[in-house]
């Protein structure tokens, strides 16, 4: 038999059975395809990241995505007040900053809210987790007081959050630059073995599109701080990413230390099926249904 239509086969069904049955409930939106891993330059920028920021869409549009935690200080709303300290100053100064970069098209901004009254008990239990750590380090005998607390502060508690999704599309860079990299990732797809449902790293990578993500990135974050007069940033990671897609629709099934397999980078090798967790299942990644070589 031929071992090509072997291997689509059994690819086909892993496909079926993640598709109809593991993964029946999940909305099919995420169109992410792999990620850009991080060269010696994000890791002297960035050294306190361990796996890459950046994530390729099936449109070639590079995503990274910030948290907002919250604001340096209280500011002040009313619509009159435009000196330091206000929401006023602060939409000046990110209208001023980002004028150079929307000049042209290829740059997208897009705000994520969540609001969940029912996982304020979760909130709060990670808000004490350290605690917890330290008595159990000490052997001090408080368990009772700290789950006191929880159980009094739950239902006064509301889970929120809300991030940022910063795009960079493939319209930022020129004509030359993507007839070259077209070029090259036909050569390299001529060379590999066909796979249909395997990432093709190659095909996304383009560092003129990654110089221009970084600094609109920068951009965004330097902004919305305004010179710690603004807001909380923090820079999430790809694996933590594909843990809120996932969680917006299985919230309650998915673990706190799920990563979408699809989405790691080659050197970082996990066995699928070897976990601590039975709900950590690489067929439950939807991410284009990407399974690693």
């Amino acid at each position: 038999m031929n071992i090509n239509r072997l291997i689509f086969t059994i690819e086909d069904c892993l496909n079926t059975l993640s598709r109809f049955s593991v993964a029946s409930s999940f909305v099919e939106y995420c169109d992410l395809r792999t990620v850009i891993g991080l060269d010696r330059q994000d890791r002297e920028r960035r050294p306190w990241l361990n796996s890459p920021y950046i994530a390729a869409t099936k449109r070639g549009e590079y995503l990274s995505v910030f948290e907002v935690s919250g604001a340096f200080r209280e500011m002040d709303e009313a619509s009159d007040q435009t000196g330091p300290g206000s929401l006023e100053s602060l939409i000046t100064s990110m209208s001023d900053s980002l004028n150079t970069a929307y000049k042209n098209s290829g740059h997208k901004i897009s705000c994520v809210f969540e609001r969940d009254p029912d996982m304020g008990k979760e909130e709060i239990e990670d808000m004490v987790a350290p605690q917890k750590r330290s008595l159990a380090n000490t052997g001090i005998q408080l368990q009772d007081v700290v789950d006191e607390k929880v159980t009094t502060l739950s239902p006064w508690l509301v889970r929120e959050r809300c991030w940022l999704a910063i795009w960079s599309g493939p319209d930022l860079i020129s004509n030359s630059d993507r007839t070259a990299h077209d070029e090259l990732v036909r050569r390299l797809a001529e060379r590999v073995p066909k796979a249909r449902f395997a990432q093709s790293p190659w095909q996304w990578t383009l560092s003129a599109l990654k110089i221009r993500h970084e600094a609109f990135l920068d951009n965004v974050e330097q902004a919305l701080r305004h010179s710690s007069d603004g807001l909380i940033l923090r820079l999430l990671d790809i694996h933590e990413v594909g843990r809120e897609i996932r969680r917006q629709t299985e919230r309650h099934s998915t673990p706190r230390n799920w990563q979408p397999t699809c989405l790691k980078m080659p050197s970082q090798r996990d066995i699928a099926g070897l976990t601590m967790n039975p709900y950590y299942m690489l067929l439950h990644c939807i991410c284009s249904y990407s399974t690693r070589r």
